[in-house]
């Protein structure tokens, strides 16, 4: 008999782990509260950039490099099985130099062990002219990280949803997990909207909405929520073909036409509410204001899950 599992929350993680049990042989139950990709799986620019601003080499960063390197192979798999082109991106991100502070910085960061797999080096004067025009004047260096990719985050959760479905999981939309079920030191099942449903494995994969769900059953997970507001302009005629990373904010451009200028972090509980102060950070301190000129701005806010460590020091994921 396969091996039953119940999938708590229908993002990236959710839908991409409900996949891959069912592939495995697993009868595959998915639960989410509204749709799959609602929230923060959504409201992302999709960076894939494995090396962050630490040398560290810790299990993060090696889960982050293995996940790195799959992603051609796994965009190729959803688009032969679903036929959804998640738009696996590998221009490159460009990242500012100023000073001789932060050139020391960037010559320090050419000597870590995978700068070479990354295909890191410094660009400056005409180089980087050439490869960013649209660039500030006083833009005159900066680090750039070939190995720095990124997605559509909103395609490629689409693609695990289908995906899974195709697989065998049952998708259940519009349906709140309230609390887990516990038979000793195992959890044996949820209640969902009223119902309780068994299984022989639970997965909770419900991002922000995690802890308030393992606290039924008097677990205390450090996550707490976290809303991020972003602008999606057009770029067309395209303004940049690398992602841009800055001290205030970053510039991602997609192939579909638009250019993402990200992001805010505010500790705002579960307030989902743009802000005109979110706003104005991102078109003029976010570095995206000459590009929001006679442009029609999307709006995106999204709530994401951040992770405290003991310490009280925070990972997010972009």
């Amino acid at each position: 008999m396969p091996r039953s599992v119940i999938v708590i929350g229908g993002g990236i993680i959710g839908c991409a782990t409900a996949y891959e049990l069912a592939k495995a042989g697993c009868l595959v139950t998915l639960l989410e509260r509204a749709t799959p990709g609602a929230e923060a799986s959504s409201a992302a620019a999709g960076i894939l950039a494995p090396v962050g601003q630490t040398r560290r080499s810790d299990p993060y960063q090696k889960l982050a490099l293995d996940s790195w390197r799959r992603y051609p192979d796994v965009a190729r798999e959803l688009r032969d099985l679903t036929g959804v082109d998640v738009e696996h991106m590998t221009a490159g991100t460009l990242y500012p130099i100023s000073g001789k502070g932060e050139q020391g910085v960037a010559q320090e960061q050419l000597r870590w062990p995978l700068a070479k797999e990354m295909g890191m080096r410094v660009v400056e004067g005409r180089e980087l002219r050439d490869m960013e025009p649209a660039l500030a004047a006083d833009i005159t260096a900066a680090l750039f990280v070939r190995g720095d990719h990124w997605i559509n985050n909103q395609r490629l959760v689409t693609a695990y949803a289908s995906a899974a479905t195709e697989r065998g999981v049952l998708i259940r939309t519009g349906i709140e997990v309230t609390r887990l079920i516990a038979e000793g030191s195992r959890v044996t099942g949820v209640v969902a909207a009223g119902e309780r449903l068994e299984a022989e494995a639970v997965l909770l994969a419900a991002g922000a909405w995690s802890a308030p769900i393992a606290a039924s059953i008097g677990l205390e997970l450090p996550v707490v929520p976290v809303r991020g507001q972003m602008l999606a302009v057009s770029n067309v005629p395209a303004l940049l073909r690398h992602a841009f990373h800055g001290h205030q904010g970053y510039l991602t451009p997609r192939p579909s036409g638009e250019l993402l200028v990200g992001a805010t972090v505010e500790h705002v509980g579960f307030e989902r509410a743009m802000t005109p102060e979110g706003l104005a950070h991102l078109a003029c301190k976010g570095g995206a204001r000459r590009q929001l000129v006679n442009h029609e701005a999307q709006r995106e806010t999204g709530i994401h899950p951040l992770r405290l460590s003991q310490q009280g020091h925070e990972l997010a994921v972009r």
